[in-house]
């Protein structure tokens, strides 16, 4: 699974566009495509996610955003207003722990300055434009645990090896979990 994340107007979506087209992956499918709902819907689309990982069946897949990563960011700034935070702690936690081992997350971080500007550009949630900058400083330390990509300064295409590895590790596993569905179906096993 390749989780794409980052800040409005980081450039997510047309990364996510891109990798699909270049490595022939699909989006992850959503619950809503209502962005004000997204949240309320978060915590499915997190599991359907991890499933869909774990059972390493399909197509990897790319998910623009997903909650345990930005839930925390949003809920605390109150985005969109009156919501409730979808993820306690401990599920944050294990949740970046298991990306470390099944996942890949690129976090889409312009300067501050284009992201504001790409920010006013688009319709956006209630509260949004206002936060910009917290909500830029609030993905700085998932910039720095994990890749961080910043289309003013590179192309899609300077990601091609650490995609292609990731890609490669989930063919082992695809391996793996088929081998281990063959010993299961051994009479006397």
């Amino acid at each position: 699974m390749i989780v794409v994340e980052g800040p409005d107007g980081g450039g997510k979506s047309t990364l996510v566009s891109w990798l699909v087209m270049r490595f022939g992956l699909q989006e992850g499918p959503r619950a809503t495509k209502d962005r004000a709902e997204i949240w309320r819907h978060t915590r499915s689309d997190t599991w359907l996610a991890l499933h869909y990982e774990l059972m390493c069946k399909d197509l990897p897949l790319v998910w623009d955003r997903l909650g345990p990563f930005s839930d925390p960011v949003y809920a605390t700034m109150g985005i969109p207003a009156k919501r409730a935070q979808a993820f306690t702690p401990m599920e944050q936690e294990m949740f970046a722990e298991l990306m470390d081992y099944i996942g890949l997350v690129i976090v889409c971080l312009p300067p501050l300055e284009v992201v504001k500007h790409n920010v006013h550009k688009h319709d956006q949630l209630k509260g949004v434009v206002a936060c910009t900058p917290h909500i830029w400083d609030a993905y700085l330390p998932l910039a720095d645990h994990y890749i961080r990509y910043d289309y003013t300064k590179e192309a899609p295409v300077v990601l091609t090896d650490v995609v292609q590895a990731h890609l490669n590790r989930r063919k082992e596993r695809e391996r793996l979990a088929r081998n281990l569905g063959e010993l299961s179906s051994v009479p006397g096993s």
